[in-house]
């Protein structure tokens, strides 16, 4: 993913940016679908629009399921939504699709 986004010229606050998203998505995907069962695909698609957007989509073909304490787990969900814009999140037995946007001047600050 880093190689794709230093070839489409993205500076490095937006790649954190979108590394930290993309990755929140994947490890709920292994973490939520794969639960109790074996392993299974996760597939990101990433495009970048005319607009200068990144729009994102992250699926697996797993069951969901809830795991961990709300108390200590629990955050990659809104750590998405305070990153990205257009969040959206669809379960069904055939798996889960995750669905954001970041525009280029979102780029997370660090500090």
């Amino acid at each position: 993913m880093r190689s794709w986004l230093d070839e489409h010229a993205v500076d490095e606050p937006l790649q954190q940016t979108l590394l930290l998203t993309v990755h929140e998505a994947c490890a709920n995907a292994v973490e939520h679908a794969y639960r109790l069962t074996q392993p299974g695909a996760v597939e990101v698609e990433m495009t970048k629009s005319a607009a200068n957007e990144f729009l994102v989509e992250v699926r697996d073909f797993g069951n969901f399921q809830q795991s961990g304490s709300a108390d200590v787990r629990g955050r990659g969900t809104g750590i998405m939504r305070q990153l990205t814009e257009d969040f959206s999140r669809e379960s069904t037995p055939a798996g889960t699709v995750v669905r954001f946007r970041v525009a280029s001047g979102e780029a997370f600050e660090h500090g």
